[in-house]
């Protein structure tokens, strides 16, 4: 099951949509089936040899504070805001916990030695290729020409996920086809910008850097055309989703590059940039659709003051709850109380925010802290800091088997670009939890785990 994990993690779409949100998606049901298959294949089954005692004490204790956390931002806001019931909040709590539990378990049943590492990356790699010409290769002409209308308003109306609330972007069949810009199968074109940085970016730069090739791991003069290829076609892709966030990776690729390659490779590159940039320059001056572009998604963002006035409320709702936090999903009561009154004199604020009252999380990050409060983030992120301590454990071993060494270079860089990625992203609104970002988190700790095993013998470079 390895090479399906990031192919169905890309269809978002809701398609059983009376269960839970998060049992919605399609691989839901197929990680369900697996885990299911693989516990009943093998006979007597511990779940202690995937997880650690240590986790359900946590998840216990988390619960019992998020529903604590949702009785008093119930009794807080009353019937001032929209905000969901406390058996709401606490069910779709239980159900993202459950997502990630059934994702790390079909990640850890599945990836269990370095060849299942292998086909993970090339899986990639194969899986960005059928994307790229069935989607988002059409997406890109569709925002230029309508001559591939009817292709890819077929492709959207059987994968796309929509938002309900917004029937203005779809009103030409699809979202590209409405807005003009690339979407893949996601809500908003911002979604797509933050999957393609994060499950199609960090092996691809990790390759060149390492000068790895998964197709051919043992060879020390390997052919790396294929994932500077997979760089140009993100990035372009990136251009025509025509986001900020898409920008953005755009610019931190560029610079991840300048440090990655080698000096040859770096001049050129410098050279290509430059040139780039000029022709932007050109473009913006002399070709309107550029002009128009850079214009509305960069240089002239419009609504920038809400995004900012949301992650100011956020900060000091975490600030005002720092130990339980809110609850999930329970931040529109203390996002209105605690935005700043200088970012609340726009158009959207005054006509769309203020009269429905309800202002979503404009940053992962600020949600994350004021939700969750103190007692469930520290731990999160002592366990993200302790997979990093044990990926730099392992760049500091002295492998022997060259397949090996190639292999934990490339997991431990692309891990390292995967978590910068997710933090840069979770300063702005992008869908956190998603199927694809669980996916590739859970493969990296699986794969150090294995790693680290499997190389338990060996010494540490310095001798320590």
């Amino acid at each position: 099951m390895t090479i399906f994990w990031i192919l169905l993690s890309l269809f978002p779409k809701l398609y059983f949509l009376n269960v839970p949100i998060f049992f919605h998606e399609i691989i839901f049901w197929v990680m369900f089936g697996y885990c299911f298959w693989k516990m009943r294949t093998q006979g007597y089954f511990k779940l202690q040899k995937i997880y650690d005692l240590t986790v359900f004490r946590v998840v216990v204790i988390s619960t019992f504070t998020q529903l604590t956390a949702m009785c008093i931002s119930v009794y807080l806001a009353g019937n001032s805001v929209p905000m969901p019931s406390i058996l709401q909040g606490i069910v779709h709590y239980l159900e993202l916990v459950t997502t990630i539990f059934m994702t790390y378990t079909a990640i850890s049943f599945s990836i269990t030695d370095e060849d299942e590492m292998i086909k993970f990356f090339k899986s990639d790699l194969f899986v960005l290729a059928g994307f790229e010409l069935l989607v988002l290769l059409p997406q890109i002409v569709a925002t230029m020409t309508r001559s591939l209308d009817p292709w890819v308003n077929f492709i959207a109306g059987l994968f796309e996920n929509r938002e309900a609330l917004r029937p203005d972007f779809y009103w030409n069949g699809s979202y590209v086809a409405s807005l003009l810009r690339v979407n893949g199968f996601q809500g908003e074109a911002s979604f797509l910008a933050a999957q393609l940085a994060l499950v199609f970016l960090p092996f691809s730069l990790a390759a060149i850097k390492n000068h790895v090739d998964y197709f051919d791991i043992e060879n020390i003069n390997p052919k790396m055309k294929k994932y500077w290829i997979v760089i140009v076609v993100v990035i372009v892709t990136l251009f025509f989703a025509k986001t900020t966030t898409g920008f953005l990776i755009i610019g931190i690729t560029m610079l991840l590059l300048l440090f990655i390659v080698n000096n040859y490779q770096r001049y050129l590159l410098v050279m290509i940039m430059a040139v780039g940039i000029f022709g932007l320059g050109v473009g913006y001056f002399w070709v309107p659709s550029i002009h128009q572009i850079l214009q509305e998604y960069l240089f002239q963002k419009q609504n920038t003051s809400n995004r900012l006035g949301n992650s100011i409320g956020l900060l000091l709702t975490f600030l005002h709850h720092p130990i339980i936090g809110v609850g999930q999903d329970f931040t529109n009561y203390f996002t209105f109380e605690y935005v700043p009154m200088w970012t609340r004199n726009n158009t959207e604020f005054l006509q769309h925010i203020l009269p429905n009252k309800s202002f979503a999380p404009q940053s992962v990050l600020g949600a994350f802290f004021a939700e969750n409060g103190l007692i469930i983030t520290v731990p999160i992120l002592v366990y993200i800091y302790n997979r990093v301590i044990d990926a730099h454990s392992l760049m500091k071993r002295k492998i022997t088997k060259l397949k090996t060494r190639h292999l934990t270079n490339t997991v431990v860089t692309s891990f390292y670009i995967f978590l910068l990625l997710y933090l840069v992203l979770s300063f702005f609104s992008f869908r956190s939890t998603d199927y694809s970002n669980l996916v590739m988190f859970f493969f990296f700790v699986r794969a150090i785990s294995i790693l680290k095993s499997s190389t338990e013998g060996s010494q540490s470079i310095n001798g320590a």
